[in-house]
């Protein structure tokens, strides 16, 4: 095992050591060789053995650890390829760990991509994409190990033009084998039926009704406060400066940030003194006891009114799911004791169900729709654009000063706003420069074609690491809906065209809609 860097990066010499042996290529083979290790290394340059498993299949093992990195690499033969896709399966002995791919240019520079891997020695299958912004760019791709101890094996690895893998092309059906026939079934005399008793009348017992929703959905709040802020709600009374400091913590760690909650209307009503915006208020029951020095709640969602049509046809008793920024998050003591106050401004209706269970029309979809046909959310968001701007979308290339102009509008009319997407997952893993933040990217599929100038995005959502624990596990091609605050949205011009870049920020993951996998 070679010692190298703990951020590793393929040097120009193996650059073109592995260009030069990859030379003997068609022109016509696209991707790379030997990616079953069949033929032991061939092909392959850097760390790592071939070893047989007990089934006899050939796989590539790496030694990781918490000191050196190991890594294997090939170069890819891609032509005019305007995407790559690369394929593989990989496993960590010695409990839960994570690989990283690579691609790297002769330049020095790279696109890193991350993986966090199941424990006790199970398979995953790895996909990712990779847009070339320059046809003539030659690019290697590098698997590597991160700092955990154990062995990673790798095995079937493969690049090409996405959607020719060989898993996508459709099978033979296999032939139809004949039953055989039947014999002849030996005549019997009739059965005479025997006069008995009728059978006594079945009571018909409804099924039962479906547990009340929601009953704690603050308490959830709640226990995000900081162990020692949660024991002062345990006691009988809130002393004022315990008042202050779990509002203070409130303040500086939950306001702005989105929240999602669901609650039976109260209240749904213009907002008093404001003609230009509407609310609705959640009934009691957010609150279950547990916390007994908060005995009370008020939990308003506002929205302008212009956006409220189907908000006001909900009659009350209505249960609605929604998403929004938290505007107002403290505790107030009055005399009958102290009460949690909510407000969620620049609401998202992720989901409203009338009473009789008649979902929501309108332009806003509800989760299940949604990751039913995530094929546009993307471009539902450039709907929002104005009609001069979006006119400009229709065209084939967008003006300098075009794309000038639209992300001026974004920098004004959506960023730091809240936002609710629904994406399958390409990319899962840690941030590797930020070990403390995780983030997913969303596989491409969000822009319909409505929009001819912009032919690609890239979407990211991050989070705390400590928050991903179950996006963490999701597979690759796991289909989930995420809200957050949408801190980056720009477009940009490369030689293929627009690319629609968006990152949202403080995401929560509302539900895991369906694994692809």
């Amino acid at each position: 095992m070679n010692p190298i860097p703990r951020t590793p990066f393929l040097s120009a010499t193996a650059f073109a050591l592995s260009l030069l042996l990859a030379g003997g290529l068609h022109a016509a083979d696209i991707g790379l060789k030997n990616g079953d290790f069949l033929t032991g290394k061939q092909f392959w340059h850097g760390d790592g053995k071939v070893v047989s498993l007990p089934d006899g299949n050939k796989v590539l093992e790496l030694t990781s650890n918490t000191r050196d990195i190991d890594h294997v690499f090939q170069a890819l033969t891609l032509n005019s390829l305007p995407e790559v896709e690369v394929k593989f399966r990989a496993r960590f002995l010695g409990g839960k760990g994570q690989m990283r791919a690579r691609l790297g240019r002769p330049d020095g520079g790279s696109t890193l991509f991350s993986f966090a891997l199941p424990p006790d020695g199970v398979w995953r299958d790895i996909t990712f994409k990779h847009v070339r912004d320059n046809l003539k760019e030659e690019l290697a791709l590098s698997l590597e190990t991160l700092p955990y101890e154990g062995k990673l094996q790798i095995d079937d690895v493969w690049a090409g033009e996405p959607g020719t893998h060989p898993s996508a092309r459709p099978k033979e059906p296999p032939a139809a084998t004949p039953m055989p026939p039947k014999p002849d079934a030996p005549v019997r005399p009739p059965v005479v039926p025997t006069p008995g008793k009728p059978m006594p009348a079945v009571a018909v017992v409804p099924p039962p009704a479906p547990a009340p929703r929601p009953s704690a959905e603050l308490d959830l709040l709640l226990d995000a406060l900081p162990a020692d802020l949660r024991a002062k709600l345990n006691a009988t009374e809130l002393a004022p400066d315990d008042l202050a400091a779990i509002n203070a913590w409130f303040a500086k760690e939950k306001l702005n940030k989105p929240l999602q909650m669901t609650f039976v209307i109260d209240t749904s009503e213009l907002t008093p003194n404001d003609p230009n915006r509407y609310r609705v208020r959640a009934a009691n029951g957010l609150l279950s006891g547990k916390y007994p020095v908060v005995p009370h709640q008020q939990v308003f969602a506002y929205l302008l009114a212009s956006d409220a049509t189907e908000l006001a046809q909900l009659p009350v008793g209505t249960t609605i799911t929604v998403t929004g920024r938290l505007g107002r998050c403290d505790l107030k003591q009055f005399p009958a004791g102290v009460r949690l106050n909510i407000d969620l401004g620049e609401i998202v209706w992720a989901q409203g169900t009338r009473a009789p269970g008649k979902p929501m029309s309108g332009a806003a979809a509800t989760p299940a729709a949604a990751a039913a046909h995530p094929s546009a959310e993307l471009d539902r968001f450039l709907d929002r654009l104005p009609p001069a701007m979006r006119a400009e979308l229709t065209a084939k290339n967008l003006s300098a000063d075009a794309i000038e102009e639209i992300n001026a509008w974004f920098a004004t009319e959506v960023v730091n706003k809240p936002l609710q997407i629904t994406l399958v997952i390409q990319i899962s893993e840690v941030v590797p420069a930020n070990p403390k933040n995780f983030r997913i990217y969303a596989a491409e599929g969000l822009l319909g074609g409505k929009y001819p100038a912009v032919l690609r995005h890239q979407f990211w959502a991050y989070m705390p690491s400590a928050n991903a624990n179950d996006i963490a596990q999701e597979p690759l091609g796991a289909t989930i809906i995420v809200s957050g605050r949408l801190s980056f949205c720009e477009l940009k011009s490369f030689p293929t065209g627009a690319r629609l870049l968006m990152n949202l920020s403080d995401s929560v993951w509302v539900k895991n809609a369906g694994a692809g996998k």
